[in-house]
């Protein structure tokens, strides 16, 4: 594919978020489904502000703040809602325990030394445009900053490791219809495009290839949608030390998301085959490039998730997957590809629940499914 053709194929997710393909809602096949009870992990699920038991699908927990949601050191952290201007951490019963009044986007995660990371943004003027630039900031337990890491800081050390991406092409005075990246809506960070749209951070366990100062434990695994790119970065001078993209990959990886480091030394990532319009979930060796598991392709075990979704690996082996746009998530046995377990949102989208009148009628959307054990509940 040309550069030109790949920038006209793109749409940004901003504006597609509001389309979806998908049928109306139909309640025979609402909630959980369970195909091989001896086979599912058993733990608490998250979705929409609430926990379930994975084997009885009731409702552990459930909170008014009810996106990107993680239980970690026995407290619950979360953004009020997609792109909301508030996000914080609670007590298990609800209550309050400090909450920032600042727009954050795509990722909580705990850290393994007591703070969690988020994703902001800055706005700068680039090629003519305001663009959005993804940063990095780590908070201690009291909700005081700790750290900031700035893509845009560090960008001509990423650009390294790619050729131009849409948003490098110089802005057209002269032919304004020619925008094929803005946003119909200014970004709650003051932005009408996003350069990177970084979408996910991970820590990098201990593993197989540990010995290997680019897979060491506690660097940072980072995934890009823009230009489906994959990084490592040194955990302590935040270098880049590896790195793979969209066409590296067998079969390419297009706008991916949640990219996690194996005890195997692979990395299981979701694929969401953007342009194909089909989804995979693959573990790719980080040191040959080839994929040494694949679930999902054009024929057989085909799902699709356009723009969102998640692939996790459970304790017992298998993978939940969120095919988040159909507001579906399962769990398939890893060595038989089975699924095992499927979960539908109960709900319908209406003026109640949702912002896009295009999608009224349809089933709710399910960003993402994180799977946790009971005991993460006491940690």
């Amino acid at each position: 594919m040309s550069f030109w053709s790949d920038v006209m194929s793109k749409v940004n997710e901003d504006n597609l978020i509001e389309k979806s393909d998908e049928v109306l809602f139909d309640k025979k096949i609402s909630g959980l489904n369970i195909f091989d009870k001896s086979k599912v992990q058993k733990g608490l699920r998250f979705y929409d502000g609430k926990f379930i038991d994975s084997i009885t699908g009731k409702v552990k927990y459930e909170f008014d703040y009810k996106y990107l949601g993680i239980l970690y050191n026995g407290f619950y952290f979360a953004q009020k809602d997609y792109e909301e201007k508030s996000w914080g951490m609670f007590n298990l019963d609800g209550s309050k325990v400090w909450i920032k009044d600042e727009p954050i986007h795509h990722e909580i995660l705990g850290s393994d030394h007591n703070t969690v990371y988020v994703f902001t943004r800055e706005t700068k003027m680039y090629k003519g445009r305001d663009v959005d630039f993804d940063v990095i900031v780590e908070y201690d337990l009291k909700g005081m900053e700790v750290s900031r890491f700035s893509l845009y800081d560090n960008l001509k050390d990423f650009k390294k490791y790619h050729s131009m991406l849409e948003l490098d092409i110089p802005k057209l005075k002269w032919l304004p219809s020619f925008d094929f990246a803005k946003r119909k809506r200014e970004s709650p960070w003051g932005g009408h495009y996003c350069y990177y749209h970084l979408n996910s951070l991970s820590i990098i366990p201990e593993n197989k290839n540990s010995s290997d100062s680019r897979f060491q434990k506690g660097n940072w695994l980072l995934s890009f949608r823009h230009g489906s790119m994959i990084f490592i970065l040194d955990k302590k001078s935040k270098k880049i030390v590896w790195s793979t993209s969209q066409k590296q990959v067998h079969g390419e990886i297009q706008g991916q998301h949640s990219p996690e480091m194996l005890e195997n030394g692979n990395i299981l990532i979701m694929d969401n085959g953007r342009y194909r319009s089909w989804s995979r979930v693959i573990e790719l060796n980080p040191i040959t490039n080839k994929i040494e598991f694949e679930y999902g392709n054009k024929k057989d075990n085909k799902f699709f998730s356009l723009s969102q979704g998640l692939s996790q690996k459970l304790d017992n082996g298998n993978i939940l997957i969120t095919q988040s746009e159909s507001g579906r998530c399962f769990e398939i046995n890893y060595k038989s590809k089975k699924i095992v377990w499927e979960f539908y949102h109960p709900s319908i989208q209406s003026i109640k629940n949702s912002k896009y009148k295009s999608n009224y009628g349809k089933r709710c959307w399910i960003y993402r499914m994180q799977h946790f054990n009971y005991n993460e509940v006491q940690k």
